[in-house]
């Protein structure tokens, strides 16, 4: 897909994603660093990182929402096209036994 030009607005919302984002990734690898796993992670979605699972295969577990929230942001979607896009390019693939997580909050 490619990137569209960001209004001003949206380019301050995805400063502050590109932020957590960086911040969630290196909490990510110190964490694997101490339990010495491989992970498969999800391209432009670190913002949404909330933590790992346990057990036999580890995996990154992501934020449901919050992924639909920066597809909405840095690609200006709306939350039906965003919801859409997860469920088919994202939620929808698998890539082994580390595919990531997505998960819903109640």
């Amino acid at each position: 897909m490619a990137k569209k030009k960001l209004t001003p607005g949206r380019r301050e919302l995805a400063k502050l994603l590109e932020k957590d984002g960086k911040d969630n990734r290196k909490r990510l690898m110190e964490l694997l660093e101490e339990i010495d796993d491989e992970t498969i992670t999800a391209d432009g979605l670190d913002a949404a990182i909330i933590g790992v699972t346990e057990g036999c295969d580890i995996k990154v577990v992501y934020d449901h929402a919050k992924c639909v929230e920066i597809f909405q942001i840095l690609q200006e979607m709306t939350e039906e096209e965003a919801i859409e896009w997860m469920s088919y390019n994202v939620t929808g693939a698998y890539v082994g036994q580390q595919t990531p997580v997505f998960i819903r909050l109640i």
